[in-house]
């Protein structure tokens, strides 16, 4: 996931063949035998208070995650950027419009039912924001969502992690009067072809700072944005449970749990649903070692809603 800018300043033969066979057996085997995570179509959440379904997806890289059906949380796949250049995607700073190989964003359309019913592509470096290049950028995304399309199931929901609405902490927290509110909400006009071509929207509301204020407005207008370019498609907000990079004093501390159950009492209010997400550095943690925060999603998710079907 990208860092922000500041202000303050990723058969030849009967052996072979009877081999093969086995593991594919093996595997099929062990699928079915040994508990997944959740999926799409495991469970539900309603709200007890507004019985709206609200949904919880992960894209978290801890080792040795359990089964989390019985909170209904979701796994949720995520293709980046080098899925589709494997010799490495360009920088942002490149401005680079060059389109990836056909074959392999087909490739993932085909592999998508594997991992649920909804994908989230994340392509970051064509440069939307750039009023002389957004057009083009625009088109980019929009042709790699047919390629995908072509070969993905039909009721196969995707969409652009990060990219509706531009992500801009400071112009947001300003309010809807100011003008840095409103040149950025002319740069997210410009992406509203977009907005009309994919099935959900995935704002990135990261927390760069301690303020819970200025975060609180800041996922309102980033949300609200959101509802306004596709008024009628779900919002998942990407969250993650650590101070953004680009804090010098706290980047890559855990959020504290309060603070983390502050936001996601918002999200249920305001969004659809909500993607927990961790940096792949996280690999080398256990689950079982994760700070507080975990054990609060789990709080939020019992105290707020019914689960339909949780294993």
């Amino acid at each position: 996931m990208p860092l922000c800018p500041k202000e303050h300043r990723s058969p030849k033969n009967s052996r072979a063949l009877a081999a093969t066979s086995a593991l594919v057996l093996l595997a099929a085997f062990l699928a079915a035998c040994m508990p997944g995570r959740a999926t799409a179509q495991d469970c539900k959440l309603t709200d007890k208070v507004t019985g709206k379904t609200f949904r919880v997806f992960e894209i978290m890289g801890y080792r040795n995650i359990p089964d989390l059906g019985t909170h209904c949380v979701e796994s949720l796949k995520i293709w980046y950027a080098h899925e589709f250049w494997p010799e490495g995607a360009p920088s942002r700073k490149d401005f680079d419009l060059g389109l990836p190989d056909r074959d392999l964003v087909e490739r993932v359309g085909r592999r998508a039912p594997e991992f649920g019913d909804i994908t989230v592509l994340d392509i970051e470096h064509w440069p939307v924001g750039d009023a002389t290049m957004a057009d083009a950028a625009v088109d980019n995304h929009i042709t790699v969502l047919d390629w995908f399309r072509k070969s993905a199931p039909q009721d196969h929901a995707v969409g652009y992690y990060s990219m509706l609405p531009i992500r801009n902490y400071w112009g947001a927290v300003r309010g809807k009067d100011d003008p840095k509110y409103q040149s950025w909400q002319a740069q997210n006009d410009r992406l509203e072809r977009l907005a009309d071509e994919v099935d959900i929207v995935f704002p990135s509301i990261y927390t760069f700072y301690e303020d819970q204020e200025g975060w609180l407005d800041y996922a309102k207008a980033q949300i609200d944005e959101s509802r306004r370019l596709a008024p009628d498609k779900p919002v998942y907000v990407f969250l993650w449970p650590e101070y953004h990079p680009s804090n010098d004093e706290r980047a890559g501390e855990p959020i504290e749990a309060g603070y983390w159950r502050v936001q996601l009492d918002f999200l249920r209010e305001h969004a659809d649903g909500v993607v927990i997400w961790t940096i792949d550095t996280t690999k080398a943690i256990d689950f079982a070692d994760i700070p507080p925060w975990w054990a609060e999603t789990e709080r939020f998710i019992d105290d707020g809603f019914e689960c339909e079907g949780c294993s």
